[in-house]
């Protein structure tokens, strides 16, 4: 194979006969070889392994985000405060105008 003896079977035939001989080879690179059998040429093609495909990555799942919420108590309290800040700083001053 490719210039290189692989093997080797001695056989004996009768004049007319025929016999099957099989050689059996393992090549590992890919690439096409050529055979000769005493003079019956022929080739063969290894082909590559083909490339593994990548493995998909699993997209981790969308976690949904908390709503926002607005906590109408809260602002409630703080307009009152506002408010009442607001006019016991103008009934101070109006007080203050009197006098």
């Amino acid at each position: 194979m490719n210039g290189i003896e692989e093997g080797r079977q001695l056989i004996t035939l009768n004049p007319g006969g025929t016999q099957t001989v099989t050689f059996e080879v393992k090549e590992g690179t890919a690439g096409t070889y050529s055979v000769d059998v005493n003079g019956v040429t022929g080739s063969f093609v290894v082909q590559a392994k083909p490339a593994a495909s990548p493995t998909p990555t699993q997209t981790p799942p969308v976690t949904p985000s908390k709503p926002v919420t607005f906590n109408w108590l809260f602002a409630g309290i703080a307009v009152v405060a506002v408010v009442l800040i607001a006019v016991i700083v103008v009934w101070t001053r109006s007080r203050r105008k009197l006098s």
